[in-house]
């Protein structure tokens, strides 16, 4: 191919040149030249949106990934770096249900074991709480209308002795249970149980201040002594009425 004229203003290693030859002037050269200053310029930023896109892509991990490519995998779909990154807010709790801090501590933990993302855990956390929640009023009925039936029960059974019955059973139980078995059994609904209740009626009739059961002698009453104990009336007793 002929070289062109301008080619003779270029230095001696550079004329001939082959690559040069295609272009007719200096002027279609220098287009050339600028074009391809262009086409690098966009290159470059597709190659940096592509290493951008790749680091923030998630890894693939085999079937027995090692700890190192589990917690790689786990960052890259958005677990947080720790338990204290996920943010659990407190629904709003009907009055009597209980509610752990600890419990979310342990809710937090096993999200994390688990790879789970801020709203993966939020969303698993609402519905375990939703559903602990509307649990918590079903059992509130089922123990209002156990209590309503008890109460029923008993008051057809004892008819005017109820509010009196009810009294002595409350102190048998505050006596041989205190206030942790009473809390216990109203936690359990226990409380509710007919049967239960009768027999701390019973034992609180049995502990009246004016009966004592003495074996198969049935009741009587008895005096008692400075000290509460009950006066026996036979020769032997070392309080032996004067």
């Amino acid at each position: 191919m002929e070289q062109p004229t301008w080619m003779d203003q270029l230095p001696g290693d550079l004329q001939g040149n082959e690559g040069l030859t295609q272009f007719a002037t200096i002027g279609d050269m220098g287009k050339a030249f600028i074009e391809r200053e262009g086409k690098l310029a966009e290159s470059k930023t597709s190659f940096d949106d592509l290493t951008v896109k790749l680091g923030n892509s998630i890894p693939k991990i085999g079937d027995n990934p090692t700890a190192e490519e589990t917690a790689a995998y786990f960052k890259a779909i958005g677990r947080p770096d720790d338990i204290n990154g996920y943010k659990i807010q407190k629904p709003e709790l009907p009055e009597g249900m209980p509610y752990s801090d600890a419990v979310v501590d342990q809710f937090k933990t096993t999200a994390h074991t688990l790879g789970l993302t801020q709203q993966q855990a939020e969303g698993l956390y609402k519905w375990f709480m939703d559903g602990s929640i509307g649990a918590h009023a079903v059992d509130k009925e089922t123990r209002a209308a156990n209590l309503e039936k008890a109460s029923t029960g008993l008051k057809n059974e004892w008819g005017g002795e109820y509010s009196k019955n009810i009294e002595l059973m409350g102190r048998a139980v505050q006596k041989f249970g205190g206030d942790e078995f009473k809390k216990y059994m109203d936690d359990t609904g226990m409380g509710n149980d007919p049967v239960l209740i009768k027999t701390f009626y019973n034992i609180g009739k049995a502990m009246s201040e004016d009966t004592l059961i003495l074996g198969d002698r049935g009741a009587k009453d008895v005096q008692r002594g400075v000290d509460g104990r009950p006066l026996f009336d036979y020769p032997a007793s070392p309080e032996m009425k004067k």
